[in-house]
């Protein structure tokens, strides 16, 4: 999941699902840090934070196994030390994220109350754990985090975000006006910074047309007290398949370590069996393990659509479940990625969301509009349908039912807003509007909200942690499904009977694929590794699509650079 390496180069800290370890890098030798009582690799993520000075110790942040590192936050996180002459972890701070360690080793910086935004508040405390003092706070429409110190200790830096986004500001430990190190725009697109002894500072960058999976190093040198730069930005690397975080140097600058995560996509169809609570014969079926995966059935389900991204352009195909050969619906499209794709009812259209690649956008949050199109199944160019700024899913009924829906977010975050779509017309009446339990982030969380095939009711759900519930299309409630134990949803398909859904969670180690039926009987299905599981059921009910999604992550390091 990512590590540090050493300030002397001897060893490198890192942590996978089975918890920490500590490598002699010399020797390759591997030790693993013991594992602490009531607090084992099942329901703990570690997180590998900043080594002391004298590379005796090293900080790191224990989070839920059910949450992704997008979702880390000091809510439900603790601070530990790990040293390297063995022992298990002892606990700094419980609700706070570890930050940096000063040069000299006195002083330990975390972050806590997590806001809207982010932490709130920065403090200080010891290397023990001891005299904690707020540093600095943020109100509630800004956050404050990742403090850290220059190498020589006389100033320190740190981010403030708002909703325009986040500002890397440098200030002297003495005190002053903060100045400027990596604004909004420039930080936007940085996936990583470390900051060398020297003065050098080496940063990730996404390559053009990636869509974020592919991003490189690139180096340059900072006047710290005016934030100018002193040298033209030059790159480093040149690498194609996957992207980096997790850097950190050697005190003398000479070794960089860093994580290289790589991820794919791969499309399985299986048989459904005893009214879809057991699921055989799982087979691969989409033809590459790249970015390629099953959109959506043909009414018939004999067939299914595979889309195919590649970075820049996408292409959209039919595929029979009984075939190898994929007819193309549309070979190729500049400009972006497809989010979902989902087929009209009648059968003569895809609406599909188009995530944009380059320019002014980003992997992860996009500041231009999101494109919304229908493609002619029978084929021709994708034409424009409606634009949405935050992630909107579009779910239809089957036939004879002719009923599909779009759900956003409203303004304030605080609804969800359900309003017909007509795949000629775009938006249509608003439907109905839900309360949120909580402030949804629909660049980490989904909108779970999806029509029945019949086109006739709703379920969803009022944040990822809540009970699923049934409305008719005016929003009336008929029904909520109970759950012995609260589970963090991150998506949901209507069973092809109605009489349950398929619904994927978080699960330590990744996600798992869950059939549930109305009473709120569970049956697991199948376990992904990694941000996948995805499923959707044929119309007759007898096969299921699945999508899992594999990250592959390594520790590497390179010297002389």
């Amino acid at each position: 999941m990512g590590g540090a390496i050493s300030p002397d180069g001897k060893y490198l800290a890192y942590s996978d699902n089975k918890g920490l370890h500590i490598k002699l890098i010399d020797t390759g030798e591997t030790r693993a840090i013991p594992q602490l009582t009531g607090l084992n690799d099942q329901n703990v993520k570690w997180e590998v934070g900043a080594w002391f000075p004298d590379s005796s110790r090293f900080l790191v942040n224990a989070h839920p196994s059910i949450e992704e590192w997008s979702e880390w936050s000091s809510r439900d996180t603790s601070v530990w030390v790990t040293s390297v002459l063995g022992g298990t972890p002892t606990k700094l701070r419980d609700r706070a994220l570890a930050g940096s360690v000063s040069p000299d080793g006195s002083t330990v910086s975390f972050g806590t109350n997590k806001g809207k935004l982010g932490e709130r508040e920065i403090w200080l405390m010891g290397p023990h754990g001891e005299n904690p003092r707020k540093f600095d706070e943020a109100d509630g429409d800004h956050a404050i985090c990742c403090l850290g110190w220059s190498p020589d200790g006389k100033r320190y830096a740190y981010i403030s975000s708002d909703r325009s986004g986040d500002t890397m500001l440098n200030r002297d430990v003495k005190g002053g006006s903060p100045i400027t190190l990596f604004s909004s725009p420039e930080l936007k697109k940085m996936n990583d910074i470390v900051w060398l002894r020297d003065g050098r500072v080496v940063y990730s960058l996404p390559e053009p047309q990636s869509n974020g999976a592919v991003c490189n190093y690139w180096l340059t040198r900072l006047d710290l007290s005016t934030g100018k730069r002193l040298e033209e930005p030059r790159r480093l690397t040149n690498w194609p398949g996957f992207c980096v975080s997790s850097g950190t140097a050697t005190n003398d600058g000479k070794q960089l370590a860093f994580a290289a995560m790589s991820r794919f996509f791969t499309g399985y169809i299986g048989d459904l069996q005893a009214g879809g609570t057991r699921i055989v014969n799982v087979r691969h079926f989409t033809l590459e393990d790249g970015d390629d995966y099953i959109a959506d059935w043909t009414a018939d389900s004999k067939a299914v659509l595979v889309a195919q991204n590649r970075g820049d352009h996408y292409s959209l195909y039919k595929q029979s479940l009984d075939s190898d050969v994929q007819s193309p619906i549309v070979s190729s499209v500049a400009g972006g990625v497809l989010s979902f794709a989902v087929l009209s009812p009648d059968g003569n259209w895809v609406i599909a969301l188009v995530w944009p690649a380059g320019g002014d956008s980003s992997a992860e949050r996009p500041s231009v509009p999101l494109p919304i199109v229908r493609i002619p199944v029978a084929g021709g160019d994708p034409e424009p349908l409606l634009q949405v700024y935050r992630p909107s899913p579009i779910s239809c009924s089957r036939p004879p039912a002719n009923v599909c829906v779009i759900v956003e977010q409203s303004d304030d975050h605080n609804q969800m807003i359900v309003s017909r779509l007509d795949p000629l017309k775009g938006r249509g009446p608003e439907l109905a509007r839900f309360d949120l339990a909580r402030d949804v982030d629909l660049f980490i969380d989904n909108l779970i909200c999806a029509i029945s095939p019949d086109g006739s009711r709703l379920a969803l759900t009022r944040s990822p942690e809540s009970s699923i519930e049934i409305h008719t299309l005016s929003g009336q409630l008929l029904r909520t499904i109970p759950v012995q134990v609260s589970f963090r949803k991150i998506g949901l398909s209507w069973a092809a009977d109605r009489h349950g859904f398929f619904v994927t969670r978080r699960a330590p180690g990744g996600t798992e694929l869950i059939h549930l039926d109305l009473q709120g009987n569970e049956k697991v299905l199948r376990n992904c590794v990694g941000w996948g599981c995805f499923a959707a059921p044929s119309p007759d009910g007898r096969h299921l699509s699945i999508l899992d999604i594999k990250p592959t992550t390594n520790m590497w390091m390179m010297e002389n650079f």
